[in-house]
């Protein structure tokens, strides 16, 4: 319902459906989409309630709000996925990290750097991994 859930399942959006429901009342929803998308701490909550119901984050877009819908933004794209590499101190190595420490690139247009980005998150379940 709130956001979009890669799977094999036929539904897959099951994990929305499960948000407390400021979580889903806090999503940007996109016109004629499915797909839902949080601001920073918002987007941090459901990190950490899809972790604690057993999904895994496996990627994430950065989008800015636009007046027909999301932009994926600038000049750049923003966006994290889990891999299976080594740790890196040069880069966030959780979904909850990148998130956090977040930040538009200083090369960004203007009108991108003003904006406060959202974040849409893909996951699965975890136990299918």
């Amino acid at each position: 319902m709130n956001c979009f859930l890669v799977m094999s399942k036929p539904n897959f959006f099951e994990w929305c459906n499960d948000l407390p429901t400021n979580l889903q009342a806090a999503a940007y929803k996109p016109p004629n989409s499915r797909e839902r998308a949080w601001p920073r701490e918002a987007a941090l909550d459901v990190i950490r309630f899809l972790e604690a119901h057993h999904y895994a984050v496996i990627g994430i877009d950065v989008w800015v709000v636009g007046e027909r819908g999301p932009k994926l933004s600038g000049r750049f794209v923003y966006d994290w996925e889990l891999k299976d590499v080594p740790r890196s101190d040069r880069h966030p190595n959780t979904a909850y990290e990148f998130v956090k420490t977040f930040q538009w690139d200083r090369e960004e247009h203007d009108s991108i750097k003003e904006s406060e980005p959202v974040f849409n998150i893909w996951a699965e379940s975890a136990i299918q991994r």
